[in-house]
Protein backbone atom coordinates (compact mmCIF):
# COMPACT_ATOMS: atom_id res chain seq x y z
CA UNK A 1 0.00 0.00 0.00
CA UNK A 2 1.49 3.20 -1.21
CA UNK A 3 0.65 6.95 0.55
CA UNK A 4 1.00 10.13 -1.93
CA UNK A 5 3.29 12.58 -1.07
CA UNK A 6 4.95 13.86 -3.92
CA UNK A 7 3.24 13.51 -6.96
CA UNK A 8 6.17 13.17 -9.19
CA UNK A 9 8.50 10.96 -6.76
CA UNK A 10 4.80 8.50 -6.46
CA UNK A 11 5.16 8.52 -9.97
CA UNK A 12 8.61 7.13 -10.33
CA UNK A 13 8.30 4.96 -7.45
CA UNK A 14 4.83 3.12 -8.75
CA UNK A 15 6.25 2.54 -12.27
CA UNK A 16 8.84 1.15 -11.24
CA UNK A 17 6.67 -1.35 -9.52
CA UNK A 18 4.46 -1.88 -11.72
CA UNK A 19 7.63 -2.48 -14.57
CA UNK A 20 8.65 -5.71 -12.01
CA UNK A 21 5.21 -7.05 -12.27
CA UNK A 22 3.91 -5.49 -8.67
CA UNK A 23 0.30 -4.68 -7.88
CA UNK A 24 -0.25 -1.57 -6.39
CA UNK A 25 -2.80 -0.31 -4.02
CA UNK A 26 -3.28 3.61 -3.14
CA UNK A 27 -4.81 4.89 0.00
CA UNK A 28 -5.96 7.85 0.86
CA UNK A 29 -5.69 9.91 -3.08
CA UNK A 30 -8.42 12.51 -4.20
CA UNK A 31 -9.67 11.94 -7.53
CA UNK A 32 -7.42 14.97 -8.40
CA UNK A 33 -4.15 13.06 -7.26
CA UNK A 34 -5.52 9.66 -8.50
CA UNK A 35 -5.96 11.70 -11.78
CA UNK A 36 -2.50 13.16 -12.46
CA UNK A 37 -0.62 10.10 -11.21
CA UNK A 38 -2.59 8.24 -14.19
CA UNK A 39 -0.97 10.88 -16.26
CA UNK A 40 2.29 10.29 -15.15
CA UNK A 41 2.23 6.65 -15.30
CA UNK A 42 1.20 6.67 -18.77
CA UNK A 43 4.59 8.81 -19.82
CA UNK A 44 6.69 6.71 -17.62
CA UNK A 45 5.08 3.21 -17.89
CA UNK A 46 6.11 2.16 -21.43
CA UNK A 47 6.60 -1.67 -21.10
CA UNK A 48 3.37 -1.65 -19.59
CA UNK A 49 0.31 -2.68 -21.82
CA UNK A 50 -2.89 -1.94 -19.74
CA UNK A 51 -4.05 -0.18 -16.67
CA UNK A 52 -7.17 -2.19 -14.25
CA UNK A 53 -8.68 0.31 -12.09
CA UNK A 54 -10.68 -1.43 -9.43
CA UNK A 55 -13.73 0.53 -7.67
CA UNK A 56 -15.65 0.01 -5.15
CA UNK A 57 -18.47 0.95 -6.35
CA UNK A 58 -20.26 0.83 -10.12
CA UNK A 59 -20.85 5.18 -9.62
CA UNK A 60 -16.86 5.57 -9.12
CA UNK A 61 -16.14 3.99 -11.68
CA UNK A 62 -18.65 5.29 -14.35
CA UNK A 63 -17.28 9.52 -13.06
CA UNK A 64 -13.87 8.57 -13.95
CA UNK A 65 -14.77 6.65 -16.99
CA UNK A 66 -15.70 10.36 -18.82
CA UNK A 67 -11.96 11.47 -17.49
CA UNK A 68 -10.22 8.05 -19.38
CA UNK A 69 -12.22 8.68 -22.38
CA UNK A 70 -10.94 12.25 -22.47
CA UNK A 71 -7.55 10.79 -22.29
CA UNK A 72 -8.11 8.54 -25.30
CA UNK A 73 -9.42 11.48 -27.11
CA UNK A 74 -6.29 13.49 -26.49
CA UNK A 75 -4.05 10.19 -27.66
CA UNK A 76 -2.42 9.61 -24.45
CA UNK A 77 -4.20 6.11 -24.18
CA UNK A 78 -5.06 3.93 -26.81
CA UNK A 79 -8.32 2.19 -25.97
CA UNK A 80 -10.28 2.10 -22.73
CA UNK A 81 -13.06 -0.08 -21.60
CA UNK A 82 -15.92 -1.03 -18.44
CA UNK A 83 -15.58 -4.07 -17.28
CA UNK A 84 -19.41 -4.36 -15.34
CA UNK A 85 -20.86 -6.92 -13.27
CA UNK A 86 -23.71 -9.18 -14.56
CA UNK A 87 -26.85 -8.54 -12.73
CA UNK A 88 -29.67 -11.50 -12.64
CA UNK A 89 -32.49 -9.72 -11.34
CA UNK A 90 -34.55 -6.20 -11.79
CA UNK A 91 -36.15 -4.29 -14.60
CA UNK A 92 -35.22 -5.32 -18.60
CA UNK A 93 -33.02 -8.11 -17.18
CA UNK A 94 -32.67 -9.32 -20.96
CA UNK A 95 -31.52 -5.97 -22.63
CA UNK A 96 -29.31 -4.89 -19.87
CA UNK A 97 -27.26 -8.01 -19.41
CA UNK A 98 -26.74 -8.15 -23.21
CA UNK A 99 -25.08 -4.26 -22.41
CA UNK A 100 -23.51 -5.71 -20.07
CA UNK A 101 -22.05 -8.63 -21.54
CA UNK A 102 -20.84 -6.77 -24.71
CA UNK A 103 -19.19 -4.56 -22.17
CA UNK A 104 -17.54 -7.28 -20.69
CA UNK A 105 -16.33 -8.91 -23.94
CA UNK A 106 -15.04 -5.79 -25.54
CA UNK A 107 -12.63 -5.55 -21.69
CA UNK A 108 -11.53 -9.07 -21.94
CA UNK A 109 -10.92 -8.42 -25.73
CA UNK A 110 -8.50 -5.54 -24.82
CA UNK A 111 -6.80 -7.14 -22.33
CA UNK A 112 -6.32 -10.28 -24.78
CA UNK A 113 -4.84 -7.85 -27.36
CA UNK A 114 -2.23 -5.95 -24.42
CA UNK A 115 -3.46 -2.85 -26.00
CA UNK A 116 -2.08 0.20 -24.22
CA UNK A 117 -5.10 0.53 -22.34
CA UNK A 118 -7.25 1.36 -19.33
CA UNK A 119 -9.96 -1.46 -18.13
CA UNK A 120 -12.31 0.31 -15.08
CA UNK A 121 -13.62 -2.46 -12.75
CA UNK A 122 -15.15 -2.89 -9.60
CA UNK A 123 -13.99 -5.70 -7.03
CA UNK A 124 -17.75 -7.40 -7.45
CA UNK A 125 -17.37 -7.43 -11.34
CA UNK A 126 -13.48 -8.57 -11.13
CA UNK A 127 -14.54 -11.59 -9.67
CA UNK A 128 -17.55 -12.65 -11.70
CA UNK A 129 -16.28 -15.74 -13.80
CA UNK A 130 -15.70 -15.59 -17.22
CA UNK A 131 -14.12 -17.60 -19.88
CA UNK A 132 -10.17 -18.16 -19.92
CA UNK A 133 -7.74 -16.36 -22.16
CA UNK A 134 -7.03 -19.62 -24.24
CA UNK A 135 -10.73 -20.06 -24.81
CA UNK A 136 -11.02 -16.18 -25.74
CA UNK A 137 -8.07 -17.08 -28.26
CA UNK A 138 -9.58 -20.28 -29.50
CA UNK A 139 -12.98 -18.57 -30.28
CA UNK A 140 -11.06 -15.64 -32.31
CA UNK A 141 -11.08 -15.78 -35.96
CA UNK A 142 -9.42 -13.68 -38.30
CA UNK A 143 -10.49 -12.81 -42.17
CA UNK A 144 -8.47 -10.93 -44.75
CA UNK A 145 -8.78 -9.53 -47.90
CA UNK A 146 -8.02 -12.04 -50.53
CA UNK A 147 -9.21 -14.61 -48.32
CA UNK A 148 -12.36 -17.29 -49.80
CA UNK A 149 -15.27 -18.07 -47.73
CA UNK A 150 -18.50 -18.23 -49.03
CA UNK A 151 -21.18 -16.17 -47.58
CA UNK A 152 -23.66 -19.06 -45.79
CA UNK A 153 -20.10 -20.30 -44.31
CA UNK A 154 -19.54 -16.99 -42.61
CA UNK A 155 -23.50 -16.32 -41.38
CA UNK A 156 -22.59 -19.63 -40.02
CA UNK A 157 -19.61 -18.85 -38.09
CA UNK A 158 -21.29 -15.72 -36.56
CA UNK A 159 -23.96 -18.23 -35.56
CA UNK A 160 -21.25 -20.67 -33.57
CA UNK A 161 -19.86 -17.72 -31.60
CA UNK A 162 -23.32 -16.14 -30.48
CA UNK A 163 -23.55 -13.39 -32.44
CA UNK A 164 -27.71 -12.23 -34.13
CA UNK A 165 -28.36 -11.19 -37.13
CA UNK A 166 -30.63 -8.04 -37.85
CA UNK A 167 -31.01 -5.09 -40.17
CA UNK A 168 -28.60 -3.08 -39.31
CA UNK A 169 -25.09 -3.30 -36.72
CA UNK A 170 -25.67 -1.02 -33.91
CA UNK A 171 -24.35 -2.57 -31.19
CA UNK A 172 -21.42 -5.42 -30.43
CA UNK A 173 -21.64 -8.70 -31.59
CA UNK A 174 -24.37 -8.60 -34.44
CA UNK A 175 -23.71 -8.77 -38.09
CA UNK A 176 -25.99 -7.83 -41.46
CA UNK A 177 -26.04 -9.30 -44.79
CA UNK A 178 -26.95 -7.38 -47.73
CA UNK A 179 -26.07 -8.55 -51.33
CA UNK A 180 -22.23 -8.91 -51.88
CA UNK A 181 -21.57 -7.15 -48.52
CA UNK A 182 -21.76 -8.58 -44.58
CA UNK A 183 -21.33 -5.88 -41.67
CA UNK A 184 -20.06 -6.70 -38.41
CA UNK A 185 -19.82 -5.44 -34.81
CA UNK A 186 -17.27 -7.01 -33.44
CA UNK A 187 -17.37 -8.05 -29.44
CA UNK A 188 -13.55 -6.61 -29.39
CA UNK A 189 -14.58 -4.08 -31.80
CA UNK A 190 -14.42 -0.12 -31.97
CA UNK A 191 -16.63 0.30 -34.63
CA UNK A 192 -18.04 -2.14 -36.74
CA UNK A 193 -16.57 -3.18 -39.71
CA UNK A 194 -17.97 -3.68 -43.64
CA UNK A 195 -16.80 -6.71 -45.45
CA UNK A 196 -17.40 -6.67 -49.09
CA UNK A 197 -17.05 -9.78 -51.60
CA UNK A 198 -16.49 -10.67 -55.58
CA UNK A 199 -18.34 -13.49 -55.69
CA UNK A 200 -16.83 -16.02 -52.62
CA UNK A 201 -13.48 -13.94 -52.30
CA UNK A 202 -13.12 -11.17 -49.79
CA UNK A 203 -12.38 -7.74 -51.65
CA UNK A 204 -12.58 -4.80 -49.19
CA UNK A 205 -12.72 -4.94 -45.41
CA UNK A 206 -13.00 -1.18 -43.88
CA UNK A 207 -14.32 0.02 -40.51
CA UNK A 208 -17.82 2.53 -40.81
CA UNK A 209 -19.70 4.66 -38.72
Amino acid sequence: MTSINSPDALAAQVATDLNLGQKIQLSGPTDADTQLLLLQLASRCEQIKDFILVFSQEKNMMKWHSFIEDLCTQGILDHNAVLPYVGFSGADLYARQTHQLNLRSYALGLLHREANSVILTTAEALGQKTFTKQDLKSHTHVIKVGQEIDQDSMSRLFEDLGYFQSREVRERNSYAIRGGIIDVFSSFGERPVRVEFFGDEISSIRSFD
